[in-house]
């Protein structure tokens, strides 16, 4: 799994860095997450910078890529003779760190043994440039005004997006307090998914699931979850009517018109997630799911109701 770098540095020549293949689901953040390397926005902007790459650039699965992460030659001695520092307490937090990787299976084993001693970016370079950590979410993002909308900041519980006659959305319980919802609606935009006809009426996939979906939402809120609709219909809003007209202009959160590639549409809302579950993660919420809904047809002897496709990990 990993791609060892071959060479050593010294604190007196050039660095040479540790590198790994980004696996199936892997962006930038989830890369450098997985080697505790997130929390300090330099080592971003490093990374970068080693392979590259433009800011929040796509990777790719099997390729390997540099990581802010120091590889120098253990001396059998101590960590401040190998690297030529005299702080203890660095010293400490980089044999911390390389325990903490070896413990968890991420290096073959300890540097005292394989005389690989990995020193993240950040420590040696920009130990005060942690992230700060944004304000916990106290409303759900819904409630924000939007044109034609209530602001609900009077504690009024007004969400425009349901449309008028839903966008009231009593509090129930708060049973799901805590947990980040991101609610997608399949199709959309200039895709409307499956397309039939009844009773002289056009029948679009998309305007159907965003109904769903939109109803899902408001169903969370209620019992004091946050969640986002992802896709969004600016006026169409939870409908009552047993024809659902179909049109072609929603857009997706934050008001990005949505792409006519189906990959690119994918991409959009994908980095849209990330970025909210980032913002969420770093402000301690532990459970954020998203839900992605359609409308598919089965054969007779296979109708269903609802059936539910997950990865197997989660």
């Amino acid at each position: 799994m990993l791609l060892l770098v071959a060479g050593s540095s010294t604190m007196l020549g050039a660095a040479e860095y540790f590198a790994t293949k980004a696996l199936a689901g892997d962006g930038v953040y989830s890369l450098l997450r997985r080697y505790d390397l997130d929390d300090y926005s330099c080592n971003f902007t490093k990374f970068y910078e080693l392979n590259g790459l433009r800011k929040n650039a796509r990777l790719i699965v099997g390729k390997s890529y540099q990581l802010p992460l120091e590889r120098h030659v253990y001396n059998g001695k101590s960590i401040r003779s190998t690297l030529g520092i005299d702080s203890w307490e660095t010293a400490v937090m980089i044999r911390d760190y390389n325990y903490a990787l070896s413990d968890r299976g991420q290096l073959e084993g300890r540097y005292e043994d394989t005389k690989l001693l990995l020193v993240p970016y950040h420590i040696l370079h920009c130990p005060d440039d942690k992230q700060q950590v944004p304000d916990p979410v106290s409303d759900s993002p819904e409630e924000v005004v939007v044109e034609g909308g209530v602001s609900a900041g009077s504690g009024q519980r007004i969400f425009p997006i349901f449309g008028p006659k839903y966008a009231y959305t009593p509090l129930a319980s708060t049973k799901l307090r805590g947990k980040v919802f991101y609610i997608v609606g399949g199709h959309g935009g200039p895709d409307p998914g499956a397309i039939g006809q009844r009773a002289g009426h056009r029948l679009c996939e998309d305007e159907y699931a965003y109904d769903v979906a939109l109803r899902l939402c408001r169903n969370l809120i209620a019992h004091g979850a946050t969640a986002y609709m992802i896709n969004r219909d600016p006026n169409d809003g939870i409908r009552g009517d047993l024809y659902l007209d179909c049109d072609q202009d929603e857009v997706i959160w934050g008001n990005i018109k949505q792409s006519p590639s189906q990959k690119v549409r994918l991409t959009q809302r994908s980095e849209v997630i990330n970025t909210l579950y980032e913002k969420h993660r770093l402000q301690g919420v532990k459970e954020q799911t998203v839900v992605v809904i359609h409308v598919d047809s089965r054969s007779h002897s296979q109708q269903l109701d609802l059936f539910f496709y997950h990865h197997p990990s989660s």
